[in-house]
């Protein structure tokens, strides 16, 4: 049972990383700007298209109104997710989601939850306040927390640097990480815009506009 859910965990965040970049709400020449609501669907959208490739169902809003319960042909609640726009770094009374994860764990009907995740946004770059090293931080707190009796935890995390109120938000890279036992491991780093991906087909379809 453990290395099925171990499977699972790494298919969905391979899956998760790759459908991040289909249909993606921002174009660098055409569409540099999008709103929040847009990225909260875009999540949604591809937490869903990985469920599907999984063969798994999306239930949203679901279980105490965690943002997405997946769950078999059986009904069994095989993973809980929840996404949340506020930085990480702003801690536990802002970002609420993690401390909501590891209460949802700890319910008798999620006993057969294999993974949880959770999927947010973590300022980078340095100065005044060094953002990057507070983030690692956050992922060093959630590691120590997040208990050895609950199910494995995936921390995504979409960097950005903040280019004012004009311009929001520029992504920079994504990040995963599998939190178990207390200890973190990276699964995987990538460019958070699809045309940063070198010789992939996005990065030769930007540069035949540009």
């Amino acid at each position: 049972m453990a290395e099925l859910t171990h499977t699972r965990l790494t298919d969905f965040a391979t899956l998760l990383a790759y459908t991040w970049y289909r249909d993606f709400p921002v174009h660098e020449s055409f569409r540099p700007k999008a709103q929040r609501a847009d990225w909260t669907t875009h999540i949604g959208i591809a937490v869903r298209s990985a469920a599907d490739f999984m063969g798994l169902f999306t239930h949203f809003e679901s279980g105490g109104r965690t943002d997405a319960i997946l769950k078999d042909n059986k009904g069994h609640a095989l993973a809980a997710i929840e996404w949340e726009w506020s930085a990480v770094h702003r801690g536990d009374e802002v970002v609420t989601e993690f401390a909501k994860l590891m209460k949802r764990c700890t319910e008798p009907e999620c006993h057969d939850v294999g993974f949880a995740c959770l999927i947010g946004y973590a300022r980078g770059g340095s100065g005044r306040d060094d953002y990057a090293q507070r983030s690692a931080a956050v992922l060093a707190d959630y590691t120590q927390r997040w208990a050895a009796e609950l199910p494995p935890l995936m921390l995504v995390i979409i960097g950005f640097e903040w280019k004012g109120k004009h311009k929001g938000r520029e992504f920079t890279n994504m990040t995963i990480d599998q939190i178990e036992r207390g200890k973190s491991t990276r699964l995987r780093e990538q460019p958070a815009y699809p045309w940063k991906v070198l010789t992939s087909r996005w990065a030769n379809e930007m540069n035949s506009v540009t």
